[in-house]
């Protein structure tokens, strides 16, 4: 049973690591705190016993203990950094940083937000959701750091910065731009992963891709849905309810099918996320 003193320091660590390498840790502490204590006392003893055998001062026979101590800290310390980074491995732990849970703030926590966007055809899914994850990836990286000052004196919605930030992020040209580049670049990288054979040129593949941000309506208006995320689900659904497998009141963003011609970009739970319909 951990003491509380221990209790308040895991709750410190949460804000700075991975919850659950934290909990590991803290775990494997408990186990081996006991067999650490016994075998730090031991080296102790034996250190001073050695020292009594020989004619020595006080300096020398500090030093002797102090050099003990060191090989059993310095040991201890390179077992568990390989026991830790083992620990992750078999965890599959991807970053060490801190949940989202334990950092997010409640502006995050109460964020609603989503687009739908009818791009018409499935064949350029990959490359829409591509172009739809760049501008998912900056509206989380604002979305964080709005986190991470959320404590600072004199913070709050009014005078931050990055709070300007999400809502020129959420304003349709932006929402265009980003989208449109990002395909355009997932487009563009494909032509050249298949330029054996081609006699296109570069500015042949810059030209094509741009031809299909037209043909795909990225910046046609009438093709998006913003809003809360009740907003354009029930709009979603009121709009697509032909060659449905669920009755009405069963379907939502997440299970309607459009035959893979749509994208909904949504923030659930302080996180942006994006999937093709």
């Amino acid at each position: 049973m951990m003491d509380e003193k221990l209790l308040k320091e895991r709750e410190s660590y949460y804000s700075l690591y991975n919850r659950e390498l934290v909990d590991k840790a803290f775990e494997y502490l408990q186990d081996s705190s006991n067999n650490d204590a016994i075998k730090l006392g031991l080296i102790a003893g034996m250190a001073v016993m050695a020292t009594e055998s020989k004619e020595c001062d006080s300096t020398e026979r500090a030093k002797i203990i102090g050099e003990k101590l060191f090989d059993f800290f310095q040991s201890t310390f390179i077992f568990a950094f390989l026991h830790g980074a083992t620990e992750g491995v078999k965890m599959d732990i991807k970053d060490t940083f801190p949940s989202l849970e334990d950092t997010m703030s409640e502006y995050s926590k109460n964020k609603d937000f989503c687009v739908f966007f009818d791009f018409g055809d499935n064949d350029f899914g990959a490359h829409i959701e591509k172009g739809a994850q760049i501008y998912a990836d900056k509206y989380n990286y604002i979305l964080r750091n709005i986190d991470l000052y959320k404590d600072e004196k004199n913070w709050n919605v009014d005078n931050s910065l990055y709070v300007k930030d999400l809502t020129e992020m959420e304003q349709i040209a932006t929402i265009q731009k980003v989208i449109a580049c990002g395909v355009m670049s997932s487009i563009i990288e494909s032509r050249g992963e298949n330029i054996l054979h081609s006699r296109a040129g570069i500015k042949d593949f810059a030209e094509d891709a741009y031809y299909d941000i037209d043909y795909l309506s990225i910046t046609d208006e009438s093709r998006y849905r913003i809003g809360t995320y009740e907003e354009v689900e029930k709009w979603v659904v009121e709009n697509n309810l032909n060659n449905q497998d669920k009755p009405k009141e069963k379907l939502n963003l997440k299970n309607i099918w459009i035959n893979g011609e749509a994208l909904v970009i949504a923030v659930i739970n302080g996180k942006m996320e994006v999937w093709i319909r």
